[in-house]
């Protein structure tokens, strides 16, 4: 019962947030919705809440989980008594902030928990496809017109206009939003076939990576720029069309998966960020992350504390920059940030060292996996192209792109046997 609760609520969970922005979509640039609107996109926060009873539901959570999941409930309770009187909008973000990290972070800890077997149905592919493809086709539409965020592009005398938004409010949103679909496209076909066929892999090219693609182009986001990098670097194996040679000379750097993220991936992402201003069309666009880490930087001595600061709750967060107010610069477009500002230090330090592990493993399985070692537990790891997003980005508050990546994160029996890559 539990596990066929969790796969229709995380169902239902993503189309409202397909309806969502649609509505959003709607109310700013045609027709006052607006309590519709605010309806939708209170009830975006029912996966995470399913997610955390699921996991307490089955009762074989580690004991660094129910740790958390205990702490995490006393800092809400007294966050709570702290700030309903004075600062609701900050208790309300602080507290949409908590429950989709909780969710994210006990998935990390036991992913093994997480199956949902009956999750892809035809009519929610056909939603999800329905959804994925309009939101590139107005983007198509909004390089032809200015839109707000519009920058002007001109090609051999003909003016087109970057950072467009889709179904959005932010170019990045939407940008991110087509890669992690883009992910969740991936999980699903690998988990429901497995064996890919060269002309699978050509139509999954044409009809996923290429559309994702024109999105993120068009909308010039730096962070789902070098996201689709690595994406383009982990799925090649399993999914992308490709006739490139496997030259035997480098197979160092897949027998050792650290020396293939020192030597190659990392130099290759740094040359890409730098080179971002000569064909994204933004002269901002490194001044962009640079202001994330001055944010960061420039935090007031009460949010720079080792211990939390339970009147720091909801600081740092997208509602309450957008709801509240407060005479701090209380958004920081970074997840890190946000998670430092309210947490403090120490329990920074403990969380981010936990989706580290976490992802790091989800890594280096993958090489343990091509090199024909056993798994019977694979994630695949294009999940990893989301993480530029919790830098640049607050990751916890985008809850399409969160949704997308938990589901990601499924384990699942992957009986391929192939070279390496």
């Amino acid at each position: 019962m539990a596990s066929l609760s969790l796969n229709y609520l995380l169902r239902i969970g993503l189309i409202i947030c397909w309806i969502s922005q649609i509505i959003s979509f709607v109310n700013e640039d045609y027709i006052e919705v607006t309590s519709l609107s605010l309806i939708f996109k209170a009830f975006r926060i029912l996966p995470f809440f399913s997610i955390i009873y699921f996991y307490v539901y089955k009762g074989k959570l580690p004991y660094i989980s129910w740790i958390y999941l205990f702490c995490a409930a006393g800092s809400a309770l007294i966050s709570y008594t702290l700030l309903i009187s004075c600062c609701p909008n900050q208790f309300i973000g602080g507290f949409l902030f908590l429950i989709s990290l909780s969710s994210l972070l006990i998935v990390s800890i036991k992913p093994s928990l997480l199956k949902i077997e009956s999750f892809y149905n035809t009519f929610f592919l056909n939603i999800f496809k329905i959804f994925f493809y309009s939101n590139i086709l107005i983007q198509i539409f909004q390089t032809f017109f200015s839109s707000k965020f519009s920058l002007p592009f001109n090609v051999f005398g003909q003016t087109f206009w970057i950072r467009t938004l889709g179904f959005f409010s932010l170019p990045s949103s939407t940008a991110i939003a087509s890669l992690s679909m883009l992910c969740l496209f991936s999980h699903i076909t690998i988990k429901t076939n497995n064996i890919i066929s060269d002309n699978g892999r050509l139509r999954f090219t044409l009809l996923y990576v290429f559309p994702t693609f024109i999105s993120i182009l068009s909308a010039a986001s730096g962070t789902a720029i070098i996201g689709f990098i690595i994406y383009l670097h982990l799925s090649r194996a399993d999914l992308l069309y490709n006739k490139l040679p496997n030259i035997k000379q480098f197979r160092i750097f897949v027998y050792y998966p650290i020396i293939n993220l020192l030597i190659i991936i990392i130099p290759i992402l740094f040359s890409v960020y730098f080179a971002l201003p000569y064909f994204s069309g933004r002269s901002d666009i490194l001044t962009s992350l640079i202001g994330r880490f001055n944010i960061f930087y420039d935090l007031p001595e009460s949010s720079n504390t080792l211990l939390p600061n339970l009147n720091n709750f909801g600081t740092y967060t997208n509602y309450f920059q957008s709801y509240g107010s407060s005479i701090l610069v209380n958004i920081s477009d970074s997840s890190l940030t946000s998670l430092y500002a309210q947490y403090g230090l120490i329990i920074f330090f403990v969380i981010s060292l936990i989706f580290l592990t976490f992802f790091l493993k989800i890594y280096t399985s993958r090489w343990n996996y091509l090199t024909n070692k056993v798994n019977n537990n694979y994630i695949l790891p294009t999940a990893l192209s989301l993480l530029p997003a919790f830098i640049t980005t607050n990751i916890f508050e985008n809850y399409l792109c969160m949704i997308s990546l938990i589901l990601c994160l499924e384990p699942f029996l992957y009986n391929k046997v192939k070279d390496i890559p």
